[in-house]
């Protein structure tokens, strides 16, 4: 027998007997959870349109993937194929609960029906679909985004770990203002620093005017752009000049002075400080059956509502309000608990709040807490809630919104252009609109006798005439175009 022939039979049959165990075997050896012969669903494939990776967790660590890979084993764990849990945040009552965690789907609904397929929409929501019955909402995936991907570890072709150079993950959920999810296809490969920002897109304007750029001290100009991001985040063409314009400080302020333009990549986190809290307290209900109040009896209030804030380091933490009808007409009692641990107000732990006859509230319609130490190293934090549009009508309990103004560190996930050059960011955290500087344009007298360099851009010439320099205005059709330039 040859004896190469001989060694590869142990091997054989430890293949043989994996692919019988689980599937079947790819990534150079790796056993493929999601070839299960007793999965409820398979081939839930999906991709990351924009920065951050899958959160995949076992017993002992967690680690990190852009590839989508998904299915429900027959215990309802969302399992990736490496055979680690999708982490996301469960959801009750359309209400995110809780930090995020290992991911399983309810196996069947209320009526006993199995499920049956899952649905993944952009935001990352999670619908269950039931057979032949109901269609449920029942979670969010988690995306981690890092301030240096570059740096995370390959494990192996598609897992990826947290390295002390890439530093800490910024968990996020999906979102048309940072990265979103598609259905029903996996991306082409899984390198962990992709989702950097690279700009497929055209800066164009075709009023006669050029953008600025500079040339390693020199200056050149041109109509039609590709616009990228160079490593130091500066704005940059196809040949790695720099552009040029009026830069904004850290508040969206647009700077008087001329200078590079250079877009922050990533976005610090901000601690949570107000909550707005747009709701309506039904006039009609009866105060709950058991008294007094605890968060642990569901008998006890009437109804809750769950927000995540943030602290100055931008980790999020669970915040739950929670509403108990009094014997009073117009009377609710507020109780806010973060983290588990009841807030409480110049020492108390309940608000009273009081409506006028119109259904306004009377008072309050601000309530300050005391401060409370997050933990983790980051700086207290002190919350007001504003319940100015808090109303009391004859209509069913509803949550319009909770808006709070904090959020976590975030990658920059897509740009924007308006009429006047002004550059606006989107961030994974969630933050949209983010002031990023300002485009300027130069018009010369005689264009035509610009010196063309050969690669879309020009030089001043003394034909030309010397540059005037200013903003653009509606006549200038400054855009961003999706594509390469010509």
């Amino acid at each position: 027998m040859d004896d190469n022939f001989a060694k590869c039979i142990p091997l054989y049959f430890l293949l043989a007997t994996l692919s019988l165990l689980s599937g079947c075997l790819e990534n150079g050896g790796a056993v493929n959870y999601c070839a299960a012969p007793d999965l409820l669903v398979d081939g839930v494939n999906l991709s990351i349109d924009g920065a951050g990776l899958f959160v995949l967790a076992n017993d002992t660590e967690t680690l990190y993937s852009r590839k989508g890979a998904f299915c429900v084993d027959s215990s309802g764990a969302l399992l990736h194929d490496s055979g680690r849990k999708a982490s996301g945040f469960p959801l009750v009552g359309g209400e995110v609960q809780g930090l995020s965690t290992p991911l399983s789907l309810p196996v069947s609904d209320n009526a006993g029906a199995p499920l049956a397929a899952v649905t993944v929409d952009p935001q990352g929501l999670i619908t269950a679909h039931y057979q032949m019955s109901s269609d449920q909402v029942v979670a969010q995936l988690a995306l981690a985004v890092f301030p240096s991907p570059q740096n995370l570890l390959p494990v192996n072709v598609d897992l990826c770990q947290q390295t002390v150079s890439s530093g800490a993950g910024a968990l996020t959920a999906p979102g048309p203002a940072g990265s979103t999810i598609s259905q029903g296809a996996l991306e082409g490969s899984y390198e962990c620093d992709r989702g950097s920002v690279f700009f497929d897109t055209r800066i164009v304007t075709s009023g006669g005017g050029y953008f600025r750029l500079n040339d390693q001290g020199g200056v050149i100009y041109g109509s039609d752009l590709k616009l990228g991001l160079d490593a130091s985040g500066f704005l940059v063409n196809a040949g790695n000049y720099r552009f040029t314009g009026y830069a904004a400080d850290s508040a969206g302020v647009i700077l008087p002075s001329l200078s590079e333009l250079a877009v922050p990549q990533m976005s610090p986190p901000r601690a949570t400080s107000t909550l707005t809290v747009s709701i309506n307290l039904d006039a009609g209900s009866a105060p709950p059956p058991s008294s007094p109040f605890s968060p642990l009896d569901n008998a006890s209030y009437n109804h809750s509502l769950a927000t995540r804030v943030y602290d100055s380091l931008g980790a999020p933490h669970d915040l739950r309000q929670y509403f108990v009808k009094q014997s009073t007409p117009d009377r609710w009692e507020a109780y806010v608990y973060l983290d588990g641990s009841v807030l409480t107000s110049a020492g108390v732990a309940k608000t009273t709040l009081s409506f006028n006859a119109d259904g306004s509230i009377a008072s309050p319609t601000s309530v300050a807490y005391d401060a409370v130490a997050p933990g983790g190293g980051a700086s207290a934090l002190q919350l007001t809630f504003d319940y100015t549009s808090t109303t009391q009508n004859s209509a069913p309990f509803t949550a319009a919104s909770v808006v709070q103004n904090g959020f976590a560190s975030g990658r920059l996930s897509d740009i924007r252009l308006d009429a006047a050059g002004v550059l606006t960011g989107a961030y994974s955290s969630g933050r949209t609109g983010v002031v990023l500087g300002q485009f300027i344009l130069a018009k010369f007298a005689f264009p035509l006798a610009l010196a063309p360099r050969g690669d879309g851009s020009y030089l001043e010439t003394a034909d030309s005439g010397p540059p005037t320099l200013g903003v653009p205005g509606p006549a200038d059709a400054v855009q961003l175009i999706k594509g390469t330039a010509p």
